[in-house]
């Protein structure tokens, strides 16, 4: 059984899938529009709730605002089963919601209602459409699940009215509107201190400016850890409060149990969140565990398939797995969406450029930096694909350029952890190291993409860099929770394939890898000339030659041409010598011109692989 297919999606077997499009604002003021938007919101965030429920996320639904496409298309793209139709009034404190349930095969109506009610009436209105749309969908509900639909978020609906104007600025991501959303979501909370909802998304404000430098990251970051606090305080199943929690203790903290804990909290809590999934995506990814990085952000492309975010994430991922052309499909996706999502370009470019189309990759780069001139992670990859083109000097020119603009008067401010890449890019190994220092003293939450940055593949091995991966917690591979067992084997394998990918190899591991038993002993990894690709599989103590055999099989159909001495077989022992007949039936196929390479060490991979 491949790894992909123990892992893909298994939270979503057997789901109906429904899209919730956003309610039209039929009021006589356009200023009314972000309630329209809000029921729409909340309505998604309950049904997203339900277990048994797939329910695409906001971002995707959203996109179809005011289209004139039919339900049958918009289903058809959304692969949705049922659509959620409606539309808004609202006059002074009287509202009219109109809604229908609509089958995405047909067009068929399966259930709708108007409803006229005082605007103290909201929460209660929107239970009802979400439990009627439960049952009109034949899907049963758990009494907790019940209960969390019935649950008021405050009491107070002129906070819940502030509330709900806080997302609609939120969602337009730029700093005024990010700034103006926390102001509404403040005010929130003075009208109700029990807002849960209202302190986590005022936390997320704060992250928010952090993470795109409006205000120092550590500032961001602790400003936020008292709400979140104060939220599950409040209410400990409010499942934004974990996720943003999770970011905290990832990026804060570099408490990758205490993050995965939170995680899988806020994913128990909702399902269906998108965001959580590949939030926790990027924390699996730093920590290595590619194949349930991969399954991670495959779920959140299911649950919101039109996301420039998600596409982007999804891009990065498959990029640090080695499986570039799986990044570079996600990546144009992207930019298909929004030809003006940088870090798509950005991406795009690096992968292009380790593909070998290094015009093209440079170009994506600098399109990124046109898109973002001020964006100093941006500076750091064209200098990092310079020097990997062996465009030295260029690299260099990027180097002198930041410094000398570091020293003028109000400039943009370099990370320590950028600074660092661009010393180790053109080869100053001591002041590389020493901003990285920096960076530690200052606790940068940069340094948690250490394992995967390719910045420093060039002193990936120095005892110094080693060093400040055990310090940040990521210089051995993090057990899942409750698994208290030994990770030599695992870990072992992963730095083997991490140093690979730095030697140029490129990994296909997770849809071809053969896991036999529980306790894997040691690991092939085919080298195929004609795709430049590497193919790893993992064997158990008890590996047969038919494993073997089926291995080649793999291989064949991969590379679609004859096997012959086109493959490079190689095996990263663990405690154990591989059984005799699997070792010699190995050399045998790769032949006398590519004999198997031992590799005790996977830090001296390059000292055996050819």
């Amino acid at each position: 059984m491949h790894v992909e297919d123990m892992k893909l999606e298994p939270e979503l077997v057997d789901k109906q899938t429904i899209a919730i499009l956003p309610f039209k604002n039929m009021s006589s003021d356009p200023e009314n529009e972000y309630f329209a938007d809000g029921v729409t919101e909340e309505l998604i965030i309950a049904l997203s709730r339900i277990e048994r429920l797939k329910v695409i996320s906001r971002t995707s639904a959203m996109r179809y605002k005011t289209t004139s496409k039919g339900a049958i298309e918009i289903a058809r793209e959304l692969t949705a089963d049922t659509l959620v139709e409606g539309s808004v009034r609202k006059a002074a404190a009287q509202v009219r919601i109109s809604v229908q349930l609509i089958d995405g095969r047909d067009e068929g109506n399966l259930w709708a209602q108007t409803y006229d009610r005082k605007l103290d009436d909201i929460f209660a209105v929107q239970t009802e459409i979400a439990e009627k749309v439960v049952e009109a969908l034949q899907v049963k509900l758990q009494e907790s699940e019940r209960r969390v639909l019935r649950k008021r978020p405050t009491s107070s609906s002129e906070a819940y009215s502030l509330y709900l104007k806080g997302r609609f600025h939120l969602t337009r991501y730029s700093e005024a509107e990010v700034r103006k959303a926390a102001e509404l979501f403040e005010q929130a909370t003075k009208l109700d201190d029990r807002f849960a909802s209202a302190y986590a998304m005022t936390a997320q404000c704060d992250m928010f400016l952090g993470f795109f430098g409006f205000v120092a990251p550590s500032e961001g970051l602790e400003k936020a850890r008292p709400l979140l606090r104060r939220a599950l305080e409040i209410d400990d199943r409010l499942d934004i409060a974990h996720m943003l929690m999770g970011r905290l203790l990832m990026d804060a903290d570099w408490d990758w149990s205490g993050a995965e804990a939170e995680f899988r909290r806020a994913i128990e809590m909702s399902p269906n969140s998108a965001e959580a999934h590949y939030r926790y995506a990027l924390l699996l990814n730093n920590l290595l565990r590619n194949a349930e990085a991969l399954a991670e952000i495959k779920i959140a492309e299911g649950l919101d398939p039109l996301s420039v975010a998600v596409s982007q994430v999804a891009g990065s991922i498959f990029y640090s797995a080695g499986r570039n052309g799986e990044a570079i499909e996600r990546l144009r996706r992207a930019i298909e969406i929004d030809p003006n999502a940088a870090f798509a370009h950005d991406n795009l470019g690096l992968v292009l450029c380790q593909e070998g189309k290094v015009d093209e990759g440079l170009g994506e780069i600098k399109k990124a930096l046109e898109l973002d001139p001020n964006n100093v992670g941006f500076m750091t990859d064209l200098c990092y694909a310079y020097a990997s083109a062996g465009m030295t000097a260029k690299a260099r020119e990027i180097l002198v350029k930041v410094e000398a603009d570091q020293e003028r008067k109000n400039a943009v401010h370099v990370p320590p952890v950028a600074l660092a890449g661009m010393f180790s890019c053109t080869g100053q190994t001591d002041k590389a190291l020493q901003w990285l220092e920096k960076a530690f003293q200052e606790h940068s939450p940069y340094l948690c993409t250490l394992n995967v940055e390719r910045w420093f593949d060039g002193i990936r091995t120095d005892p110094s860099f080693v060093s400040l991966l055990g310090r940040v917690g990521l210089g051995q591979k993090a057990t899942a929770p409750g698994n208290t067992q030994a990770t030599t084997v695992e870990s072992r394998t992963d730095r083997l394939a991490s140093n690979l990918l730095r030697l140029g190899y490129h990994r296909v591991e997770d849809k071809l890898s053969i896991v036999l038993g529980e306790n894997v002993s040691f690991r092939l990894i085919a080298y195929n000339e004609d795709s430049s690709e590497y193919i790893v599989c993992d064997y158990s103590e008890q590996a047969t030659k038919s494993a073997v055999e089926g291995f080649v099989d793999k291989l064949k159909l991969l590379s679609r041409s004859n096997f012959d001495y086109r493959v490079r077989l190689g095996v990263l022992l663990s405690d154990v010598e591989p059984p005799s007949d699997v070792k010699e039936y190995a050399n045998k196929l790769a032949g006398t011109k590519y004999p198997l390479h031992v590799v005790s060490d996977p830090d001296k991979v390059s000292e055996n692989v050819p």
